[in-house]
């Protein structure tokens, strides 16, 4: 760089044997897929190897030449990239792609490269292989792409496989299929395999070993086993308590990590995870801690954290009302200091208002029997079937809920979010808002009523505009909606700036300036400016580092209450759903399945959609992981231009029956607020058998929740 050198990966020693799985954890920025490069000498453009070594199998790769190191690559290590859709080639035919890389590294001919091909389609469990050899990577969907980048990865049966967060993208169901096919690979190729992620729950069940990276070193390394159960580095600890997790009771923050990691172009006079460490003591800055051994792991801490032993028995005595027990108001006092577990305020995750004393509060939002579809081929193109993309949805949100909307990527959540928002109009039915029909009003109504709709998008970079400051974005809305003067929108814009914790200085960056977490902050701000009374976040932190992921998780629930803002959560993330809603929505090709509470929906599922879903999360507990028989759901969504018949759900359910495949479900109460629509569900339907007919009102009523809405049908 202009201002000096950027040291990403220092000093970093590991060892990856024949049929292992070594996991390389951390933050965004700590190092971890620039060491996967540099084993494939693929650094990019001014990053160079200046010391240290690289053996393959005794071989030394650092100062190879290109021509010899193109020998290396694909035939010896093979990697998977975090972005298939740009690591594909989109001028060129997927079998071309594969057929390409055996035909070079084996010198065999075109038809024995092409069969090759075909070959290892079929095992990576490619759906019609023959007919996906012939497709362009845009024509394929995140998981099938995922799929295809794995079958060049393994065209020539490499030694060692590099998996750069190769599930980050995708579906918990896709990512369970892709995980459980490199498992399956290793195991079956005697392959080594590194596997890069921030999401420790895929390391928990995958991994031998664990070896997590912070600024560019290693801090830490064990056997996964031992890591999860008892991590002895400050900073491991701290990444595992910021995980969203099924079993964590409701109301309760998770541990984010406050600050961000350090500029790695400076010079480091100690620690580098001193400034954001909670235990720091003076002497963690008087030089930089080695990595020696400490019990069965390597640690590089001057004050680790304590077996897990001893910190049961200082728990024990700390109940017992011993000294050392961390008064609440000291966590109060520091925010999002790792170890924080102060209670989220009760609007954000409590019972709508007036739930309480058993009333029915008056519906914030009603959506009545939307349907949404879009023609294909645009507008000049017409009759050429239309993409069901909503078909039938009836759902409402009642003040300062929140519900989430859960499902497969393809399922209608976001096309249902944009709905909620007035950002795309019903094909057929209704949706109304504060009592009105949002299709029907006009002018200063209208005006009115989308300043109190408001939605924070998946990817805020491509959302803000990147030639203008954050101070312009901010006061756009403002200016637009004739709120203020001059002087009352700097003001709100500092004060809603101060809310999402961001400092004032941001006011002068633009988008590209800030990093991942600080951008989704600004995307809070904007939609929070308005003063909304409902606020659709569009899974708001999928492309987040599991720590920030905590800090604006705990921020959305923290002014969720403070401000009894409605909030419709869209995500993939069913660990992140039930640390945020009171309420769950499961969709399925454009389908409500399954309506209820939070905790009833992910501890008695009703549908076998659900049940697959939980199924597929991965959870950062390896004895569990690895004692749990899970049965993924396997295949792709189907097409939502021609949906299956009867259940939409069928071809993939492994309760299915004849019935199924000419009778569409109809919703069925399985709770006072909890329903779902299948005829052989999990757990008997209530006042009928299990699989009995029936829509009763109880079952419409749970739909609406407690905004006791229009009738709830598929």
């Amino acid at each position: 760089m202009r201002s000096g050198r950027v040291r990403a990966v220092d000093g970093v020693s590991l060892k990856v044997r024949a049929g292992e799985a070594l996991g390389l954890v951390g933050e965004s920025g700590c190092g971890k897929t620039t060491t996967g490069l540099a084993v494939m000498q693929l650094l990019p453009v001014g990053g160079r190897i200046v010391g240290g070594s690289i053996r393959l199998q005794g071989r030394e790769l650092v100062g190879l030449r290109e021509q010899e190191l193109c020998q290396i690559r694909g035939a010896e290590v093979g990697m998977v990239f975090q972005d298939p859709q740009t690591s594909l080639n989109p001028t060129m035919r997927i079998g071309r792609q594969i057929a390409e890389a055996v035909w070079v590294h084996r010198g065999c001919s075109w038809r024995d490269a092409s069969a090759r091909a075909l070959e290892v389609l079929e095992l990576v469990g490619m759906p019609r292989p023959e007919e996906r050899l012939e497709a362009y990577p845009h024509q394929l969907s995140g998981g099938l792409r995922q799929r295809v980048v794995i079958a060049m990865a393994l065209a020539c049966e490499p030694k060692l496989l590099i998996a750069d967060e190769p599930t980050t993208a995708l579906d918990v169901t896709i990512q369970a299929q892709i995980l459980d096919l490199i498992d399956d690979l290793r195991q079956r190729l005697g392959m080594a395999v590194v596997l890069v992620t921030h999401d420790m729950g895929v390391i928990a069940g995958r991994t031998e070993r664990t070896t997590v990276m912070y600024a560019g070193k290693v801090v830490e390394e064990a056997a996964t086993d031992q890591l999860f159960r008892s991590p002895r580095h400050r900073y491991t600890e701290a990444l595992l308590a910021s995980v969203p997790r099924l079993d964590q009771p409701r109301g309760e923050r998770l541990r984010a990590i406050p600050g961000l990691p350090p500029d790695l172009s400076k010079a480091f006079d100690g620690c580098r995870f001193a400034p954001r460490c909670p235990a720091a003591q003076a002497d963690c800055l008087a030089g930089e801690p080695p990595l020696v051994p400490l019990g069965p792991a390597l640690v590089a801490c001057r004050h680790p954290v304590a077996p897990a032993e001893e910190e049961a028995s200082s728990s024990e005595a700390t109940r017992d009302g011993a000294p050392g027990a961390i008064p609440i108001e000291s966590a109060v006092g520091a925010p999002g200091v790792a170890g924080d577990q102060v209670a989220v305020p009760a609007a954000a995750h409590g019972s709508a208002p007036g739930e309480q004393d058993g009333e029915r509060a008056t519906p914030l939002l009603e959506l009545a029997s939307v349907v949404k579809e879009y023609p294909l081929g645009g507008a000049l193109r017409r009759g050429r079937g239309v993409v069901h993309a909503v078909s039938g949805v009836s759902l409402a949100v009642a003040p300062a809920e929140v519900v989430a909307l859960v499902g497969e990527s393809g399922c209608g959540k976001t096309t249902v979010g944009r709905l909620a928002v007035a950002l795309e109009q019903p094909t057929r039915g209704t949706i109304r808002f504060e009592g009105a029909d949002l299709g029907r009003l006009r002018g200063e109504r209208r005006r009115e009523a989308r300043r109190r709709l408001q939605m924070m998008f998946q990817d805020p970079y491509s959302s803000l505009d990147p030639r203008m400051r954050v101070e312009t974005i901010l006061k756009e809305p403002l200016a637009i909606q004739g709120i203020g003067n001059r002087q009352e929108r700097e003001r709100r814009i500092r004060a809603i700036l101060d809310e999402v914790g961001l400092p004032v200085t941001a006011l002068d960056r633009y988008p590209h300036e800030l990093s991942g977490g600080q951008r989704q902050r600004v995307g809070l701000a904007r939609a929070l400016v308005l003063e909304p009374s409902l606020i659709v976040a569009d899974e708001p932190v999928s492309a987040l580092d599991v720590s920030v992921q905590a800090q604006v998780l705990n921020l959305l629930a923290e002014l969720q209450g403070r401000y009894r803002l409605a909030m419709v959560f869209v995500t993939h993330d069913l660990a992140v759903a039930r640390f945020v809603a009171d309420r769950v929505g499961v969709m399925y090709l454009g389908k409500l399945v399954e309506v209820g509470p939070a905790e009833e929906v992910f501890d008695r599922p009703a549908h076998p959609y659900t049940q697959a879903l939980l199924d597929a999360v991965p959870q950062p507990d390896p004895a569990r992981e690895r004692r749990l028989e899970r049965h993924h759901l396997q295949g792709e969504l189907p097409s939502a231009v021609h949906p299956p018949s009867g259940c939409r759900f069928r071809t993939r359910c492994p309760r299915a029956s004849e019935r199924c495949a000419v009778e569409e479900p109809v919703l069925r109460a399985f709770g006072s607020r909890h329903v779902a629509a299948c005829h052989t569900p999990l757990v008997p339907a209530l006042g009928a058998p299990a699989g009995a007919d029936g829509t009763t009102t109880s079952a419409a009523a749970g739909v609406s929740g407690a905004a006791g809405g229009p009738p709830g049908r598929p």
